[in-house]
């Protein structure tokens, strides 16, 4: 390598690294204008530098940024940039860096804030089914750039700015270039690589401003206005475009992000790798592992989950207070929660959690969850928290062990508690289904017609299904379709507990006639409560039309004149109710 190529690279690192000063710009400058092949190496040099950026970012990093609400994540559209294809292309960007440098005047140093010259960027590089719409620049890779809309209907495109930032476009998408710091994303996925040269590069939206301090930054304006950003590498600024929150800055570092949703004026820190299904709670109860739970009017439990954020769950029992519900949606596997924080005492805040599962009505509680919560970016900002499980729960009970400050504070408190689910499984019987007595041997012999098979799925639980052949009894029902059942409800009868069941066996068919097990003699404990609905998870991945659901025995066989029961379920994924999918 020359001496001159040489000083050539050390004056471009400086330049990136923003150490240049005005007589070492002057000098690049220069060079750049008097010598075509200085245009070429550097050309590839700035191409070569971003791409080795990115490639040790990523190597680094393992979090998932999740951009649109489907179960895989985009990955950057340059991330599989070649080395070949970047240097290939650096004659195409050397003519552009002509026009940067060559017809700027020379008595002005290089370009270090917002440009008056016509060019403005350049179309660095684009992928093989690129389709661009209402296109009036030239939209071939090492066109230039002058102020004006870029909309991409598919594909990716890559524009690299006289400022040094690089930003990455995935159609379909709508970029706006208004200087070379500034731009304006409408819609789709944008990720922007910026050296400190290019320190206080703006990202503008309808929902928020993202400003660059010396970072690398994904946004993702979806088409219902809400907005995505993640800090992958430095720091950020984000300044919401909300109503409550119109002057307020978000600062993020490193690994953090930020969904601003305009639809409910709120932010929530933090984002689900994968996206799901937000669980419609009609009520709460107050829990506390120790004591009683206290809360003042107007801010009990039920206010954490009433859709209000201006409301909020208060208790001043602080020793583990929390809630449960019972989701109307079904059996869930739960595997997220977002948490509002109330709007005021950031002390009262929850510092951590534990979440658990129940099948039988709170009866038993199987851990699922527990750790730390983040502080909250803001009051009345949510935070978004994931956790594994693959465990189905009709029920559940979120605890806060500690608080913010346990010092200062004299109450927990949180104005909206969400529960996020990636599976979702419905009941699929209903009144008026075929539904039939059965009976292993002999005759069934319900108590019609006032206690026949039917009064199982009639909704009301004060009715019941009553079988003199205890043992073997049972009845068969035929969806409205196949349907891969993975969980049964059974809900005691009104009286005689000794008739309940103890143990059942489910079998599926495709016609009717010929029927296969699923599960045999499951075990049903026995309770003396009246009413009272439990759940069991099977073991089921096949679609059945028809299910047969037998009573193998009977809580006090001796004592017991037959098998009853007040209601049945059987839960399936369906139509409306996905096994994932976005809230």
């Amino acid at each position: 390598m020359s001496e001159r190529f040489e000083q050539l690279e050390v004056l471009i690192a400086d330049l990136l690294d923003d150490r240049l000063d005005a007589a070492g710009r002057q000098q690049l400058q220069s060079m750049l204008s008097d010598d075509a092949e200085a245009r070429r190496h550097y050309a590839e040099f700035i191409a070569t530098q971003s791409m080795i950026r990115r490639v040790v970012h990523r190597q680094t990093q393992s979090s998932v940024f999740k951009l649109q609400s489907k179960p895989t994540a985009p990955t950057s559209p340059m991330t599989s940039l070649r080395v070949v294809g970047v240097l290939s292309a650096a004659a195409m960007i050397a003519l552009m860096l002509t026009a940067w440098f060559v017809f700027k005047p020379t008595s002005q140093p290089l370009p270090s804030g917002p440009s008056n010259m016509s060019v403005i960027a350049m179309l660095s590089d684009i992928s093989d089914d690129v389709v661009f719409d209402q296109a009036n620049q030239p939209m071939t890779q090492g066109a230039n750039l002058s102020a004006g809309t870029l909309r991409l209907q598919s594909g990716t495109a890559q524009v690299l700015f006289t400022s040094g930032a690089l930003v990455d476009l995935t159609g379909p998408c709508e970029f706006r270039m208004i200087d070379d710091r500034r731009g304006m994303l409408n819609q789709g996925i944008l990720e922007a690589d910026v050296p400190p040269s290019a320190h206080g590069f703006t990202i503008e939206s309808p929902t928020a401003t993202v400003i660059d301090l010396g970072t690398r930054f994904n946004m993702n304006l979806l088409t219902d206005g809400q907005l995505r950003v993640r800090c992958s590498q430095g720091h950020i600024s984000v300044v919401p475009h909300l109503a409550d929150n119109a002057s307020e800055s978000i600062s993020l570092t490193t690994g953090r992000q930020v969904t601003i949703d305009p639809r409910r004026s709120r932010i929530v820190a933090g984002a689900f790798a994968v996206d799901g299904i937000r669980l419609t709670i009609d009520h709460a109860l107050p829990y506390n592992t120790s004591g009683v739970a206290d809360s003042p009017e107007d801010e009990e439990a039920f206010h954490a989950v009433d859709n209000d954020f201006t409301t909020k769950y208060l208790n001043i029992n602080r020793n583990g207070a929390g809630l449960v519900v019972d989701p109307a949606n079904g059996l869930s596997v739960v595997r997220g929660l977002t948490l509002t924080a109330a709007a005021d005492h950031p002390e009262r805040d929850p510092a951590s959690f534990l979440l658990k599962g129940s099948n039988d009505g709170g009866a038993t509680w199987t851990d699922i969850a527990r750790g730390s919560i983040p502080g909250f970016i803001a009051r009345g900002a949510a935070q978004a928290i994931e956790f594994d499980n693959d465990r189905l729960f009709a029920s559940y009970c979120l605890i806060f062990p500690t608080v913010s400050d346990p010092a200062a504070a004299n109450s927990v408190q949180i104005a909206e508690v969400e529960f996020v689910a990636d599976q979702v499984l419905s009941d699929v019987t209903h009144p008026g289904q075929r539904i039939e007595a059965y009976n292993i041997t002999g005759e069934p012999k319900p108590n019609a017609p006032y206690e026949s098979a039917d009064r199982t799925i009639d909704n009301d639980p004060a009715t019941k299904y009553l079988n003199f052949n205890k043992a073997g009894a049972g009845l068969t029902i035929r969806l409205d379709a196949p349907a891969a059942v993975r969980g049964v409800g059974l809900c005691t009868a009104n009286d005689d507990p000794q008739r309940d069941p103890a143990a059942f066996t489910l079998q599926g068919s495709d016609d009717g006639i010929h029927f296969v097990d699923i599960v045999t003699d499951m075990p049903v404990p026995a309770i003396a409560d009246r009413h009272y609905q439990r759940h069991f998870i099977v073991d089921n991945d096949t679609a059945y039309r028809h299910y047969r659901l037998i009573f193998t025995g009977v809580a006090d066989n001796a004592a017991a004149n037959s098998v009853q029961i007040a209601e049945i379920q059987l839960f399936a994924a369906t139509a409306s109710s996905p096994e994932a999918g976005p809230e």
